[in-house]
């Protein structure tokens, strides 16, 4: 068997994990942290093709990814930060730039364990970077501060360490809170434990209105059977049957509501989310979008949100739900 010649390259490598992953797993039981582990790749695998990176290792509820630019790195992880709050989880990153060991398709040596030992300094919703990356990221719009120095376990000598504060002059996000990291997580259901083939359904939004209950409907007939859906849900209906088929907590504060014969999108005034029900995948998410949204209209492919408060008007894909530009009006 012939031996897989080794070289010496260039890389900057990047490592992140899941914060408290344990406790999350024991929350949410072995199917729905399996639905939530697959999101999480779902969204690392996004954001890696976006920034040009390259998938080395997503082993247990980490990433191992490799990256021409050290720009490119941070910026996508920061990203991805931002992007797995949506799934109610807040990850920490570590970012390093050296010579590293590549045998086939995988990278190894010092550089690697590096940026692994960088990462595990972090806490939740930090991305923190060797003193080598600081120093090639000048000039790229990417702010930090300065973390002091520390010993690296399994490396020799100290290290200054770096947290990035802000990439692009979007600041990287504050960790969750308890509360809303619990609530979004609630969102997550497997298809596994859903219903594979919906009847024809209407979708029913309760919410707090008068003192806060809002509610959304379709008229019926007096005596049709249907219980109250209760306040903060969804419900899926047969109006065939006049009949409750499902219902889906979708979190504090929902407001408007659009839909189309796959998809709703309702949005939540408190949490700056727009929480999604696709029925072919059977599946619950959200999309932070920011804000407060507080209407929404569906033209043209898109879903448009418009905070009042702050006159923001966003507008993402009703195809992939990705979020395809901001403006102020």
């Amino acid at each position: 068997m012939q031996r897989q010649q080794t070289k010496r390259v260039l890389a900057t490598v990047l490592f992140t994990d899941i914060v408290g992953s344990t406790m999350v797993a024991e929350e949410l039981g072995d199917q729905r942290w399996r639905e939530l582990l697959s999101r999480h790749h779902q969204i690392a695998r996004r954001e890696l093709k976006n920034f040009g990176g390259r998938e080395l290792d997503t082993a247990g509820d980490g990433l191992f990814a490799s990256f021409d630019q050290p720009a490119s790195a941070v910026r996508c992880a920061a990203a991805m930060v931002r992007a797995m709050q949506t799934l109610g989880i807040d990850i920490r990153a570590g970012v390093h730039v050296g010579e590293c060991e590549q045998i086939g398709n995988k990278l190894g040596g010092i550089a690697v364990h590096t940026g692994s030992r960088v990462m595990s300094l972090g806490n939740a919703a930090e991305v923190l970077v060797s003193g080598t990356t600081h120093d090639l990221v000048a000039g790229s719009r990417i702010s930090s501060t300065d973390r002091g120095m520390h010993e690296l376990k399994g490396i020799e000598g100290e290290h200054r360490i770096w947290q990035v504060t802000s990439v692009d002059e979007a600041e990287v996000p504050t960790p969750l809170s308890t509360t809303e990291a619990i609530e979004r997580r609630s969102l997550l259901t497997s298809p596994a434990l859903m219903q594979k083939r919906w009847p024809r359904l209407a979708l029913i939004g309760a919410a707090l209105g008068v003192i806060g209950l809002l509610v959304y409907f379709i008229v019926l007939p007096e005596d049709n059977g249907i219980s109250s859906i209760p306040p903060d849900s969804v419900g899926v209906i047969d109006p065939d049957a006049a009949s409750i088929k499902s219902v889906f907590p979708v979190g504090s504060g929902p407001g408007a509501v659009v839909a189309t014969g796959d998809k709703a999108w309702v949005a939540r005034r408190d949490a700056g989310v727009v929480v999604v029900l696709d029925r072919t995948s059977g599946t619950v998410d959200t999309i932070a979008v920011g804000g407060s949204p507080t209407a929404m209209s569906l033209d043209q492919g898109r879903v448009w949100i418009l905070s009042a408060a702050s006159g923001e008007l966003v507008s993402i894909s009703a195809d992939d739900d990705e979020v395809i530009g901001k403006t102020v009006e």
